[in-house]
């Protein structure tokens, strides 16, 4: 299903790719298109500007020479020879603007364009020359209409070739605008075109998402009620266990030690009746005695270890203290005990927690902890029971105790309690474990509540 959603999605977006890069290769080409015109647009601008300066110069060489032989004054031939000189340079403008094979069809306007220019500058060079040589001559040339059909010729052709300049520029324009319309509507729909496989790829990675949340919230679900379930049956396991080693501990308590009483009173009724000087029966008799002594204090032992009684007789401070005593002693540890004065009122199950905590922590420190004090401290608080173990030892390999048997033990005996459980280094070596738990829960009120 997931490699299914992963190609449904992928078509969609693989689509929107395809109009993007289809949309930038029409862009360019459009772009190119409006490049070739604005550039004919502005060529066509040009050769307009070079007409109207060629007819502006003709105009200038033509009064020049006029007013020189009207009045013989030398001062009007200085912008005539000007006129020519720039005449001469723009009709090579005029014969490269028009020269290029796209101008073909000027080609002939052009060159008749530039041979009418020569020829009009050849007249009023003729005309100087004849003034010089004679007024009444150049003045009969000038009255000609020859100069006046020259230059009329040459104003009929530039304003021609100036119309066919304005003409390609209109036409230039409306392609350009043809162009931009279409280029604005090619991005226009690419963009809604881009936009459909993109919403729809957003729909289905939305869809998606919501199916692997919903998925996600249904396994934390199932997993936060198989964990509490987990946990609700650990500590049913604990409670039937603690009340499995009670059941047991009172019957080892009245019927094996009540075997154990019956066997050492009928062995001191023998006792009277054997003859203890013989070597040989004393020895046994020691045996028997020791036998029995030794069967006694095993049972005591198991009893205590599987229910203290202590605990259910002397309360928890009594019974820490002496199981503080008995693992310290046997492990060489130096102990350090602080406990308030007076014994807390704890519910039986609450007591025996701490109780199993304390004899756990123990147990590991002279196992494993390689430790050589241990501090054993219990604090009653107005609204808060607090106690601490603390150990000098070795601490625990890793940076976590989250691996550890006990200590996971020690943490879900207070879960029904909702206490709080802490593992913390300490400097320069070993391990201090933090319990705390509100009174008004382990209290013998708030166990006998409803």
């Amino acid at each position: 299903m997931l490699e299914f959603d992963r190609r449904y999605v992928l078509f969609p977006v693989l689509v929107a790719l395809g109009l993007v890069a289809t949309a930038f290769l029409a862009a360019e080409v459009g772009r190119a298109k409006l490049i070739d015109s604005v550039r004919d647009i502005q060529q066509s601008q040009q050769r307009a500007r070079l007409l109207v300066e060629v007819q502006s110069l003709i105009t200038d060489a033509e009064t020049g020479q006029r007013g020189y032989v009207l009045t013989g004054d030398e001062t009007y031939l200085a912008p005539y020879e000007e006129a020519k000189r720039e005449i001469s340079a723009y009709m090579t403008e005029v014969q490269t603007a028009y020269g290029a094979p796209e101008q073909s069809a000027m080609h002939s306007r052009a060159a008749k364009l530039i041979e009418l220019c020569a020829a009009k500058i050849a007249d009023s060079d003729s005309t100087i020359a004849l003034y010089r040589q004679g007024t009444r001559q150049a003045m009969t040339l000038v009255r000609t209409k020859i100069g006046q059909e020259t230059m009329d010729a040459l104003r009929g052709l530039v304003a021609e070739m100036r119309g066919r300049e304005r003409q390609l520029v209109f036409e230039q324009t409306n392609e350009w605008l043809n162009i931009h319309t279409r280029q604005r509507v090619l991005s226009i729909v690419t963009t809604i075109a881009n936009l459909l496989p993109i919403v729809l790829a957003g729909y289905l990675v939305t869809r998606d998402i919501r199916r692997r949340t919903t998925i996600a919230v249904s396994l934390e679900s199932q997993i936060r009620q198989k964990t509490q379930e987990l946990s609700e049956l650990s500590t049913h396991l604990q409670r039937v266990s603690e009340a499995e080693k009670a059941s047991l501990a009172r019957e080892l308590h009245d019927e094996l030690g009540g075997l154990l009483v019956a066997i050492k009173m009928d062995l001191a009724q023998l006792k009277s009746k054997l003859d203890l000087s013989q070597p040989d029966i004393q020895k046994r008799w020691d045996r028997v005695q020791a036998a029995l002594t030794s069967g006694i204090d095993l049972k005591r032992r198991v009893i205590e270890q599987l229910r203290p009684s202590l605990l259910d007789n002397m309360g928890l401070i009594t019974a820490i203290r002496w199981q503080a005593g008995e693992i310290c002693s046997a492990a060489g540890l130096k102990l350090e005990e602080y406990y308030p004065d007076t014994e807390p009122d704890l519910s039986g199950e609450a007591a025996i927690a701490l109780f199993r905590i304390v004899q756990e922590a123990l147990t590991n420190i002279a196992k494993h902890a390689h430790a050589t004090r241990v501090i054993v401290e219990l604090d009653i608080g107005d609204e808060e029971l607090m106690l601490k173990i603390e150990d000098n030892g070795k601490g625990m390999a890793g940076e976590t105790t989250a691996g550890s048997h006990g200590i996971t033990s020690m943490r879900h005996r207070l879960l029904p309690f909702d206490g709080k459980f802490a593992v913390e280094r300490v400097e320069p070596a070993g391990l201090r474990i933090r319990v705390s738990v509100a009174l008004s829960r382990v209290s013998t009120f708030a166990s006998q509540a409803p």
